[in-house]
């Protein structure tokens, strides 16, 4: 099990400072040692409870409503018998109980209860998930702590570039949590050869359901979502922190990108859009880069997350969703390493077409609202028709030459709908 120390995101209280209690004579989750563990879905929490006049019967942890674990302690512990010597069953006072859970780790809070052999049940600690750090001023001031996600579906032969990008970073402040989406591959089985990253794995839910996976399992207060084929250079996330630290109101900060092989070697820098008023621009055409992008947690709070109905889009969709509510900034640095490669999502025109289509019908209302975005959002639909339409026609060509009626007719009459001016290209000679 690829365990990692975080006693330091938890606030551990016992019962009530300084009050003794009933039945027990001592107890403790173990912090600063490691009693507190995190891996993604489950946390293991380790401690000891001695009972006043027998052997405590059992320990519990309640969620706030049910008990989530029940274990008896029986765990050697030779540093409490050496405390308590005059106690015999000190010895064997330990226990470790592992639970999963369903909810954000910030917003957990555990009760941990000795249930005694009369049958009493009294309670010894709490176990609270600090969600609120951003609002105490100790932490305030505090290096904060960088989430990287990196979502990955059978991107095993990249994903040890990917950690590593993410672990040679001049800031030293960063987790990294691997999103195994289902994976046929040796993706867990990377991702959980690196100590203190940590692997969540789930059934298939595309991009956007596993990014939305990795904000929950994540613990830091500004967050980066990183394609498991791609890399971030070794500055990135300072240069990100920086520009938020220089704008407190900007929701999130971006950067440029460079495209390199799929062997890494460099391939170009295209032209990247770099505006601090990016709304109108996005609905013309998205250009920011996932790995680019740092945001601040806050903008997930309340379940907000990426939209899995429009997955292939789903990034555009954030961003204009935020950028039409909330200050963005532009840092203009290049940041990331964007690998081209034929696994690339951007190579099923399809399923991009319908998806960027879809993101422009969703965010034409707001557009309607601000000067020239009614044109933003025509020239938005017609970049995406003129750049996919000629893509897929060609795609109903090979499928016919090849006899695959049921992918022509398919992506046919995705035409059809929704770009009809294409549907000339397969019939007019010469097209």
């Amino acid at each position: 099990m690829n365990r990692r120390r975080l006693n330091d995101l938890f606030t551990i209280q016992p019962a009530q400072a300084g009050v003794r209690v009933p039945g027990v004579l001592g107890s403790a989750v173990d912090a600063p040692l490691p009693g507190v563990w995190v891996d993604a879905g489950a946390v293991h929490v380790i401690g000891w409870v001695v009972g006043e006049q027998a052997p405590a019967a059992a320990v519990e942890i309640t969620d706030g409503t049910a008990v989530v674990a029940r274990v008896r302690p029986s765990i050697h512990r030779p540093d409490v018998a050496d405390a308590l010597p005059e106690v015999p069953w000190a010895v064997t006072s330990g226990y470790e109980a592992t639970l999963a859970f369903t909810r954000p780790l910030g917003e957990m809070r555990l009760g941990i209860r000795a249930v005694l052999e009369d049958g009493e049940v009294t309670e010894v600690g709490t176990v609270i998930g600090r969600r609120s750090w951003r609002d105490d001023p100790v932490v305030a001031t505090s290096p904060p702590l960088v989430s990287v996600v990196v979502p990955c579906y059978n991107q095993a032969h990249f994903l040890r570039q990917a950690i590593g990008s993410v672990l040679a970073q001049t800031y030293p402040h960063v987790e990294v949590v691997v999103v195994d989406d289902g994976s046929d591959d040796n993706t867990e089985a990377i991702a959980r050869s690196y100590e203190g990253v940590r692997c969540a794995r789930q059934e298939n839910a595309g991009l956007a359901g596993a990014r939305n996976t990795g904000i929950r399992h994540t613990l830091g207060s500004l967050l980066v979502f990183l394609d498991a084929d791609d890399r971030l250079l070794p500055d990135a996330v300072q240069v990100g922190l920086d520009c938020l630290r220089a704008d407190p109101t900007a929701a999130f900060v971006y950067g440029r990108s460079r495209f390199i092989e799929a062997d890494g070697s460099p391939l170009f820098t295209p032209e990247q859009l770099c505006s601090d008023e990016p709304f109108l621009p996005l609905l013309e055409m998205c250009t920011i880069i996932p790995g680019s992008v740092m945001f601040r947690r806050a903008i997930f709070d309340g379940g907000r997350g990426f939209d899995p109905s429009v997955d292939a889009s789903a990034d555009w969709d954030m961003y204009l969703t935020v950028t039409q509510q909330l200050p963005v900034r532009c840092h203009g640095r290049t940041v990331l390493e964007y690998r081209r490669h034929a696994d690339n999502m951007t190579n099923d025109p399809a399923r991009i077409l319908e998806a960027e289509l879809a993101v422009l019908h969703r965010h034409t209302p707001a557009a309607r609202d601000v000067p020239g975005g009614r044109q933003a959002v025509a020239a938005g639909r017609a970049r995406s028709r003129a750049f996919h339409g000629p893509a897929i026609v060609e795609e109903i060509r090979r499928a016919m030459t090849t006899g695959d009626a049921r992918a022509a007719a398919g992506r046919a009459w995705l035409l059809a709908r929704k770009d009809p001016a294409a549907i000339r290209r397969l019939v007019e000679p010469g097209s």
